[in-house]
């Protein structure tokens, strides 16, 4: 989810970049019938702190949020992509 996006829209001259949230929730891999593993939640921004966070063993870094925002355009939250390193 994005709950917040204050980026610079494209064709604005901006004081700032600004900012995006974006909520992930972690899911280990489970290909078990039945298989209710643990899910961790975290919080992570695009230019503010934090960029990463650990769950369940796992660093996650939220590297790009995309689109960005276009001036004059409202946001649609079901084209939001997070593009994330995540490592051990």
């Amino acid at each position: 989810d994005v709950p917040s996006d204050s980026r610079c829209p494209t064709g604005v001259t901006c004081v700032w970049a600004g900012d995006a949230v974006a909520e992930l929730s972690v899911h280990p891999g489970c290909y078990k019938a039945g298989c209710k593993a643990a899910s961790a939640a975290l919080t992570l921004h695009t230019n503010l702190e934090p960029r990463e966070g650990v769950a369940l063993g796992y660093r996650v870094q939220l590297l790009d949020l995309r689109p960005g925002p276009v001036a004059g355009t409202a946001a649609d939250s079901s084209r939001y992509v997070a593009w994330v390193r995540v490592s051990r």
